[in-house]
């Protein structure tokens, strides 16, 4: 079902089980949005929001970007956590790992550097997962906390474990973006310019796909009351024709897990 919803760079979808809620942002529009049976609001904040992580029914821990946050959706109100002073980089994508703990991706403003990072924030500050990234993107954990990521302007997927990078994929003509993991610790990366979710399996192989209807989808969540229900994001930020910038909310073959509550 496509959701007449526009935007023109959705990302970090996101389901609330605790009042079963979809949520995602629009990072051009500095706007959070949410879902509940298929009625949207709209949050506005000053800063751009790129990603979002569960704390409580009303409230939010967001990234901005030029910082962390909590966000109350009951007041409208944003209250940084920790801010950053390099204006080259912005933050993109993040996600909590199994133990909710926090981590968040910067990137390149100009997506032309490999001056971004990825980071684990402990509340108070931010330790160094790795660095030399260009846009930081793709953030997901699988059962026993080993890391996915990519790399969006170098076009690889990558995942760490024990400290040790292991490149699973390089792309010739797409980007991949946002993603998620199922309850079978399937990797669903969205690929910017391909109209479709590549998915891995937990050996890191590709064996399935997803064909969407905009040209660049960006991230995906499942969520709904048995977790069968994929929100897939896109942008409309090179492309506003046809679907772009829509939602799409597909019931599928697969189930998702539960996000982790954020510590902080």
């Amino acid at each position: 079902m496509i959701i007449d919803n526009n935007n023109v760079l959705g990302e970090s979808p996101l389901w609330n089980h605790m009042n079963q809620t979809f949520y995602w942002v629009d990072i051009n529009d500095k706007k959070i949005k949410s879902m509940n049976d298929y009625i949207i609001n709209e949050y506005i904040l000053e800063k751009k929001p790129t990603c979002l992580y569960l704390l409580e029914p009303n409230k939010m821990v967001v990234a901005v970007e030029d910082g962390m946050g909590i966000y109350d959706y009951r007041i409208n109100k944003f209250v940084y956590l920790k801010k950053i002073v390099d204006t080259t980089i912005r933050f993109n994508d993040g996600k909590c790992d199994r133990n909710g703990n926090i981590y968040i991706g910067t990137m390149d403003k100009n997506e032309k550097d490999n001056i971004g990072h990825i980071y684990k924030f402990n509340g108070t500050d931010f330790e160094t997962i790795k660095d030399n990234i260009c846009i930081s993107n793709g953030l997901a954990f699988n059962s026993y906390n080993k890391l996915y990521a990519c790399d969006s302007l170098k076009k690889q997927i990558f995942t760490i474990e024990n400290e040790k990078e292991t490149i699973i994929n390089t792309y010739s003509d797409v980007n991949p973006d946002g993603a998620t993991i199922d309850e079978m610790d399937n990797y669903y990366s969205c690929l910017w310019g391909g109209s479709r979710i590549d998915i891995y399996n937990k050996n890191n192989k590709l064996f399935d796909e997803i064909k969407t209807p905009f040209t660049h989808p960006t991230c995906c969540c499942f969520g709904g009351i048995n977790m069968n229900k994929l929100l897939i994001t896109s942008s409309s930020l090179l492309n506003n024709n046809n679907e772009n910038g829509k939602l799409l909310l597909i019931d599928y073959k697969r189930t998702g897990i539960y996000e982790s509550i954020a510590k902080v």
